[in-house]
């Protein structure tokens, strides 16, 4: 036997090649569904501690201190609606749960939450808490937190017409992937959307 047939015997053809590329691809394609759903999963089951985290750190200052970490108080359920959720301005809460003395709020300087550092940048922060004090899931949306500002320890999350169907001084939701808020008890919104919010009522 020559040199050229051992080298020939020892490569492989470009079909063979193809044949192994290909079947590459296909195990690729069929790992990568079940790859999604496994870190779709992850981050879900981070929400949902997170958001049982922010309600016992709430829950934890109220304890404490006789009252809810924030200046607003509700004078009926149709302002609590408004006034008491915080979303947007949920910088508010956690600069009193990490432990500022934010409007006066901890004087005793407790830190009731260590909470992660976000990942990101201004503009794109997620999973943690951004150098603007807000806190993100892992989808890049600010958790939102309802506390009962009126004092009668109920509370409204897709009730009818203001009416409380929560039994609690407070609860924390993630709007989940589709970032989105849905109703919680429904597998599907109006629109179709599967519902993926993350309460920490349930």
């Amino acid at each position: 036997m020559n040199i050229k047939s051992i080298q020939s015997a020892r490569g492989f053809t470009l079909i063979e090649l193809l044949v192994v590329i290909t079947i590459i691809g296909i195990l690729a394609g069929l790992l990568f569904p079940a790859v999604t759903r496994a870190l779709d999963a992850a981050m879900a089951a981070k929400a949902r501690n997170d958001v049982t985290q922010l309600v016992s750190a709430v829950k934890a200052y109220q304890l404490e201190y006789g009252r809810l970490p924030t200046t607003v108080v509700s004078s009926d359920d149709g302002q609590e609606a408004v006034q008491g959720w915080f979303q947007d301005n949920n910088d508010e809460i956690m600069r009193v749960l990490i432990g500022e003395n934010y409007n006066d709020l901890n004087a005793r300087g407790i830190v009731f939450l260590e909470a992660r550092q976000a990942k990101g940048s201004a503009g794109s922060f997620k999973d943690g808490l951004g150098t603007d004090k807000k806190y993100y899931d892992p989808w890049g949306t600010p958790y939102a937190i309802k506390m009962d500002t009126s004092y009668n320890n109920e509370l409204e999350y897709y009730g009818k017409d203001y009416q409380n169907n929560v039994r609690t001084t407070v609860f924390a939701v993630s709007f989940g992937k589709n970032k989105k808020q849905q109703h919680p008890g429904k597998a599907m919104d109006d629109e179709g959307v599967k519902v993926d919010d993350i309460v920490s009522f349930r």
